[in-house]
């Protein structure tokens, strides 16, 4: 009987153990790729030529986070390398869903850099009583190497069609020299 038991206890250890495509197996594999999938976009110093030029002045955007914290009306940057931002920009009438949008640093020099859509914000539809507005999220890792010491306002630029908006969340980077 001892030697069924260690046989039994045995083989349960090496299946455990030495199957790679086992559940806990592939979501640690997972959990590596994804973490290092991150990928920080170079802010550019050249206005998309996607941007109309003349922007229609909007104040329905937020800036709500900044490297994973709330920001506060200014903050500070030590790695100007790895900037993650998010936060929502939309048109409240929209009937379709928010288009692209970029952020625009404006300081020292003007940086601009393309937002993902990529997450939801059930809190903006239904401030706003418009379903459409789930998607008004985005995010933006940034690479802000091409900026120089100082401060930088952020704006949001939504592309509608051939219009564009621009709106201030009222939030600003500072970038230490």
């Amino acid at each position: 009987m001892k030697y069924i038991f260690m046989i039994v206890a045995t083989a349960l250890s090496l299946s455990a153990c030495s199957d790679p495509e086992s559940p806990a197996a592939s979501a640690a594999a997972n959990a590596g790729t994804a973490a290092s999938a991150v990928v920080f976009s170079k802010a550019e110093t050249t206005r998309p030529a996607s941007l109309p030029v003349e922007l229609a002045v909007v104040g329905t955007c937020g800036f709500d986070r900044l490297n994973g914290s709330e920001h506060g009306e200014s903050s500070a940057i030590s790695d100007k390398v790895r900037v993650a931002l998010n936060g929502w920009s939309a048109d409240t009438n929209a009937t379709a869903v928010p288009g692209p949008v970029i952020v625009e640093f404006d300081g020292p020099v003007k940086l601009y850099v393309s937002a993902q859509r990529s997450l939801k914000r059930p809190d903006v539809a239904g401030a706003f009583n418009n379903p459409v507005l789930q998607d008004a999220g985005w995010e933006a890792n940034v690479d802000l190497s091409a900026a120089t010491p100082g401060s930088y306002k952020i704006h949001l630029i939504e592309i509608n069609g051939s219009t564009a908006t621009i709106c201030d969340p009222h939030g600003a980077l500072v970038i230490a020299g």
